[in-house]
């Protein structure tokens, strides 16, 4: 049986739409939700939306809530990090602070910044969670929502999307593998195929906006091959 685990659970759409996901795989019958948030309210409204889900379609999964996140993390093998450090309020900061001096972002939460203020406050908390999940649970996967939605914008908006190694384990979690040709680490290969895509044992594998590389030990044709790609993306503005 699996043990899942999705800190920040009170971020209740994001908590949804992974339920959604999570009900999809056959292979996850069995396996055991653990919902944790700092807001007891917020976390009771997504353990019922979850439990909901679960009765509406017949779903063979479990489902706990835990306000305490050592509670949460004890023993699970998969852990999603969904937590936004400060809420609406401090969002809010990272656009309105840069405004007042006369910078506009259109995204602020992970470059420019307010991806700068972001990372202040969200970094040590990370952190924290890493060493209760050193203990607690050692064998555990950390999975950011946060980079796997990016990963998914980007391809679908033919944005460059750029992988080195186990990088690809990114990839699959954000389901936008398949059909697509793609290397990395030897070790991940059966992973590709089983998420649908095509793995190839060469340096460095170039499929439409994604360049992929198999370790840091092709670093140098990657390099080639990543600015070549940025320097036909990035469209220059008419002089």
């Amino acid at each position: 049986m699996t043990h899942i685990t999705l800190i920040g659970a009170g971020s209740v759409e994001f908590t949804r739409i992974l339920m959604a996901d999570l009900i999809e795989f056959p292979e996850l019958a069995g396996s055991t939700i653990t919902l944790h948030d700092i807001n007891p309210e917020r976390l009771d409204t997504a353990e019922r939306i979850c439990r909901y889900t679960i009765e509406a379609t017949g779903a063979e999964l479990q489902v706990r809530a835990e306000l305490d996140r050592r509670a949460a993390l004890d023993g699970a093998a998969f852990v999603i990090n969904e937590i936004q450090v400060g809420g609406f309020e401090a969002t809010l900061r990272d656009f309105e602070i840069p405004k007042k001096y006369g910078l506009r972002q259109t995204i602020g939460d992970t470059i420019g910044v307010g991806g700068v203020f972001r990372g202040l406050r969200t970094i040590p908390v990370l952190l924290a969670i890493a060493e209760d999940m050193v203990e607690l649970c050692p064998s555990a996967m950390l999975l950011n929502r946060e980079v796997q939605r990016l990963v998914r914008e980007f391809d679908s908006t033919k944005k460059p999307v750029f992988s080195i190694g186990h990088g690809a384990q990114v990839l699959i979690s954000s389901q936008t593998v398949r059909g697509r040709q793609l290397t990395g680490a030897p070790s991940i290969a059966d992973d590709i195929r089983n998420a649908g895509g095509l793995y190839r044992d060469q340096p460095v594998i170039q499929d439409g906006n994604w360049v992929t590389t198999r370790s840091a030990a092709d670093m140098l044709v990657f390099t080639r091959a990543m600015l070549e790609k940025l320097a036909t993306a990035v469209p220059v503005a008419p002089a």
